[in-house]
């Protein structure tokens, strides 16, 4: 009876041993590169810490088919969290297009003109029957250094079609979402700098 059982379960140590663990693919955002400035205004800007919605925390892409339920790929995934990469990104954009006089990363104690404070409500790909969009919805404030209250608040809802059917190419759409807002925000932005400025 051993030698019958051991002789079952070499092919089977064999397929198990042969089968190859599915691949994971890490996703990044990728905007445009922008065409730069000649004259920045004379503002500095800080990209605040972002916050997300608890159902999108981590770092899973997640994807919705019908109402109430979200799922997740299990081997597509962001290289980091979704709310640093889009901060990143909307900091290396605006530094690109040199609008300003200077943009960076918060940190405690940095003085700056404007803050710009963000939260990601939603982000997905959404499957409606035969079209594929990528969704990023995200409120984004703007805030002077001495005041605590934003000055401005505007939500942002993006739906843009997934032009190639998979999680790459819902991750060119949602890139492609933020270069939107970031074009908006960059607007916004320089409206405000002159009443900024003339109010310190």
């Amino acid at each position: 009876m051993k030698s019958t059982r051991f002789g079952l379960f070499l092919p089977l140590l064999f397929v198990v041993s042969c089968a190859r663990m599915p691949e994971i693919h890490r996703y990044v955002l990728e905007l445009p590169e922008p065409e730069r400035n000649a004259l920045a205004a004379p503002c500095t800007v800080a990209i605040a810490v972002f916050s997300i919605s608890p159902a999108y925390a981590g770092t899973n892409l997640i994807y919705q088919e019908s109402p109430y339920e979200l799922k997740t790929y299990h081997y597509h995934t962001w290289a980091t969290s979704p709310e640093q990469m889009i901060r990143r990104e909307l900091t290396s954009y605006l530094k690109k297009r040199n609008s300003f006089q200077r943009v960076f990363l918060y940190r405690p104690g940095a003085r700056y003109d404007i803050a710009v404070e963000g939260t990601v409500l939603r982000i997905l790909e959404y499957d409606a029957g035969n079209e594929w969009y990528g969704i990023l919805e995200m409120e984004l404030n703007l805030r002077r250094w001495n005041e605590k209250i934003p000055f401005w608040t505007q939500l942002f809802k993006k739906q843009i079609p997934v032009r190639q059917k998979s999680p790459r190419g819902v991750v060119q759409a949602i890139s492609e979402a933020v270069h939107q807002i970031a074009d908006s925000l960059e607007a916004q932005i320089l409206s405000s700098c002159g009443s900024v400025k003339a109010e310190q």
